[in-house]
C-alpha cells in the first residue's frame, strides 16, 4: 500500500500566501474538485492552530492548567472566572457573564493586550521579512511598520503590521489590517480577537461583539472574550 503522499509544505505555503496566483487559483480548484486534498488541507489547518496556540508564551499557558484555576490575576487585576472549554462551547456568549463595574475601555484593552508572538522567522528565511520581525520582536513597532509596509502584501504582513499598528494605540490603521486577513489564514482567529480589542479602544462594543462572534468555540480566545462581553452587560 503506497502512501499518502504530505502536502505539507504546500499547505504552509498557501496558508503564508506565499504561492503565485496561477499556483494558489490552481490550489483553491484542487480543494474545490478533491475532496481528500481539502480534508488534508483541513486537518493541517488544525494542526498548525494547535502548534500556534501550545507555542504562544505566557499568552498560551496550558488550557488545562487554567481549567482547574478559579480565577486567575493578570496585571494586578483579577479576572471573572474562567468556564471550562467544553461548556464555553454550549454557551452562547451574550449569556455567560453579568458586570460588576463601569466598563473602562482603556483599562480592558491594557488588561488583555499582549503581542503575539513571532510565528513566522523560523519558517520565512527571506531578509525582507526577517528585519521587519526583528523590529516587531524588539517592539521598535513605528520602523517595524515602515519595514512591513515594503513587503509584498499578504495575510502574515497584514497580521503584524496591524498589530504593531495596535501596540502604538492605532486601532483604525489595525482594524484595516485585520480585515484583509482571509478566513483561511492560520492568522484568522487571532485576528478576530485582536481586531475585538481595536474596537475596544475605540469604544464600539457592538463591533467588540460582532469580532468576537467570529472566533471559534474551540479556541482559547473564546473564554477570553467571553470575559469582555461580561462587562457589557
Amino acid at each position: 500500500m503506497s502512501e499518502k503522499p504530505d502536502h505539507s509544505a504546500l499547505f504552509d505555503d498557501y496558508l503564508l500566501d506565499k504561492l503565485s496566483t496561477e499556483d494558489k487559483s490552481s490550489f483553491e480548484k484542487r480543494l474545490e474538485d478533491d475532496k481528500g486534498f481539502m480534508l488534508d488541507f483541513e486537518n493541517h489547518k488544525e494542526k498548525v492552530s494547535l502548534i500556534r496556540i501550545l507555542g504562544i508564551r505566557e499568552e498560551m499557558k496550558s488550557i488545562l492548567e487554567e481549567a482547574d484555576v478559579p480565577k486567575i490575576k493578570k496585571k494586578g487585576i483579577s479576572l471573572r472566572y474562567i468556564i471550562p472549554l467544553a461548556i464555553a462551547a454550549s454557551i452562547t456568549l451574550f449569556l455567560v457573564f453579568r458586570p460588576t463595574i463601569n466598563v473602562n475601555n482603556k483599562a480592558l484593552f491594557e488588561q488583555y493586550f499582549e503581542l503575539y508572538p513571532d510565528a513566522i522567522s523560523g519558517r520565512d528565511t527571506s531578509s525582507e521579512i526577517h528585519e521587519a520581525m526583528l523590529l516587531y520582536n524588539e517592539e521598535r513597532h513605528h520602523e517595524a511598520i515602515a519595514a512591513f509596509e515594503k513587503l509584498s502584501t499578504n495575510d502574515t504582513i497584514n497580521f503584524y503590521r496591524s498589530l504593531s499598528n495596535l501596540a502604538l494605540k492605532r486601532p483604525q490603521a489595525a482594524i484595516e489590517g485585520f480585515n484583509a486577513i482571509r478566513d483561511s489564514s492560520m492568522f484568522y482567529v487571532q485576528s478576530q480577537w485582536y481586531k475585538g480589542l481595536s474596537f475596544l479602544l475605540l469604544k464600539q462594543p457592538d463591533s467588540v461583539l460582532a469580532s468576537f462572534k467570529n472566533i471559534k468555540a474551540e479556541s482559547r480566545y473564546k473564554n477570553l472574550s467571553a470575559e469582555i462581553v461580561g462587562q457589557f452587560k
